[in-house]
């Protein structure tokens, strides 16, 4: 083969990638947060709702103790990428 003739084309960008990309990141911090409070043990057993929209990541959940709001605080924080904006928790006791 002496030559190779190259006829691929380059489209131009389209104006949804960037919104695509954006959507795919704002998923993959969400999982990253859901892994993260799964994978620790004094967040593994909480019902917890996560959700991610442009970076800001929301997670509501039920939590025993300041130091649990605290913990799921810092694990959000930690991923890269996310910017926690907002938690709710309803704190409830237990008395025997």
């Amino acid at each position: 083969m002496k030559s190779v003739q190259n006829d691929i084309a380059i489209k131009e960008k389209f104006e949804n990638d960037e919104k695509v990309a954006a959507i795919m990141e704002d998923a993959s911090i969400t999982a990253q947060v859901k892994y993260s409070l799964f994978n620790h043990k004094s967040t593994r057993a909480m019902k917890t709702s996560v959700s991610t929209i442009d970076r800001g990541v929301v997670i509501g959940c039920v939590a025993k103790s300041d130091a649990v709001k605290s913990l799921v605080g810092k694990l959000a924080k930690d991923i890269r990428g996310a910017i926690p904006t907002c938690f709710w928790f309803q704190t409830f006791w237990f008395q025997a």
